[in-house]
């Protein structure tokens, strides 16, 4: 019923496991919904998942330069997806992860991030010294850390072993193989700080390694739902009992997924620009009424900051114009956004 991960250590005596019937069931509903959705399964994808709102390509300086010329983000944000476009850049050579590339890779996506402190008491690859793990949505619960400093070198060689071991899998098991990763990183927090930030690229890193396109929309699921994020990981740590996270992170992957799969059916029919893309990802991933101002308001939360006006006028309103979206009446009496359902049944698989 359960498997257990040999020589990912957890604790003094322990090994991280998680339950096989919960996870299989998951794994089995998003093989049978990639099952022929070609659109995918290709590299565009890839590109089109990693590289954000400012980008088309992989012209990495071409992209910097429109970060650095956004008047909506402040320094730090700028600094943040300056490092993550340079840190794709990085992996996207797929070359093998070992113990120097990955240490090349935290200097990327830490650069002008890290404070005083914790530059001091870096060693050659990890810490030196005990880190406490800030959980700023569990203000009442008791800090984390990461394991002892003088076991960090240990665990982490055990991690590269695991990351690097030869073995015959699917995609969608290099997927929970590469999320297993994801959390043990985070679980031994060799760093100080950008420990997240660090697992969820190299585990990235690792399906692009294996192939396995499809999965590194992982990543954008964790934006929409940062709080249930954290929560699976501290349920998960809290025993190494990894059924919590692996399940927030395929249940999360398969919505994304579901998400962009329609997305794609409307880009065939219309056509999307970048900004089309993004106000569609921001109505898929709504939670409240889907009204014209609550989309302006969602949206205005995970992008650019432009205010509801601007985005209603530019952005929402030529949907609308162009057919994308329709408005509709519901049973309160409010005028509603739905999505064109013609234009995905013509454009389906």
């Amino acid at each position: 019923m359960y498997t257990r991960i040999k020589n990912l250590k957890i604790g003094n005596d322990g090994f991280l496991y998680y339950n096989n019937l919960k996870i299989n069931h998951l794994k089995k509903k998003i093989d049978t919904f990639l099952l022929e959705k070609e659109s995918l399964n290709d590299i565009d994808f890839v590109k089109q998942i990693l590289f954000l709102k400012e980008t088309q390509d992989f012209k990495e300086e071409k992209i910097i330069e429109q970060i650095k010329d956004s008047k909506d983000k402040s320094e730090a944000e700028k600094t943040r997806l300056i490092n993550i476009i340079r840190g794709y850049k990085y992996i996207e050579s797929n070359q093998k992860i070992t113990k120097n590339t990955l240490k090349t890779l935290y200097k990327i996506l830490s650069a002008n991030l890290l404070d005083d402190y914790s530059k001091e008491n870096m060693g050659k690859y990890y810490r030196n010294r005990e880190v406490f793990i800030l959980n700023s949505s569990f203000i009442e619960c008791d800090y984390d850390k990461g394991i002892p400093a003088d076991k960090v070198e240990e665990y982490m060689e055990s991690c590269l072993n695991y990351i690097n071991q030869k073995e015959e899998l699917s995609p969608i098991d290099e997927f929970i193989k590469s999320q297993i990763i994801h959390f043990y990183l985070i679980y031994v927090h060799p760093y100080y700080d950008i420990n997240g930030r660090t697992g969820r690229t190299l585990a990235t890193w690792y399906l692009l390694n294996q192939n396995a396109n499809p999965y590194v929309i992982f990543n954008r699921a964790i934006t929409y739902s940062r709080d249930d994020y954290k929560k699976a990981i501290r349920k998960s740590r809290k025993k190494g009992n990894l059924t919590y996270f692996l399940d927030y992170i395929l249940t999360s992957t398969l919505k994304e997924l579901k998400k962009e799969y329609l997305i794609n059916c409307i880009d065939k029919a219309k056509k999307l620009g970048i900004d089309d893309k993004q106000v569609l990802q921001s109505y898929l991933s709504l939670n409240d009424i889907p009204t014209v101002d609550n989309l302006a308001s969602f949206y205005n939360d995970y992008d650019s900051h432009k205010s509801n006006e601007k985005v209603i006028t530019k952005l929402i309103k030529p949907m609308i114009e162009k057919r994308i979206f329709q408005i509709t009446t519901n049973y309160r009496g409010q005028e509603t956004l739905s999505i064109n359902k013609k234009l995905i049944k013509r454009n389906e698989n």
